[in-house]
């Protein structure tokens, strides 16, 4: 594996339990979205979907969409620490 993947298993894992935590489950929302449109739901039917199922807002599907975007979906890995850095952000400030 190359270095920038194996960076990625680093940083997840100086993240918090509950860090982790959080960025499964958006790269389970952010699946759930890409699989509704796989059956052929607009990109926006999905994301309403998944806000609903999830109890979150649509926005923050969007975001996370827009975290992850243009990022291979097979690098799940990848996509946790984008998802995961939203929260690390907030508390450098």
């Amino acid at each position: 594996m190359s270095d920038w993947y194996n960076g990625c298993f680093a940083y997840l894992a100086g993240c918090s339990d509950a860090e982790r935590e959080r960025a499964a489950r958006r790269l389970s929302a952010i699946a759930h979205v890409w699989a509704l449109e796989a059956l052929g739901y607009t990109r926006s039917a999905a994301v309403v979907t998944v806000a609903i199922d999830r109890k979150v807002s649509a926005s923050a599907v969007w975001r996370w969409l827009g975290r992850v975007a243009g990022c291979d979906p097979s690098k799940q890995v990848m996509l946790l620490r984008f998802l995961a850095a939203d929260r690390r952000r907030a508390h450098a400030r």
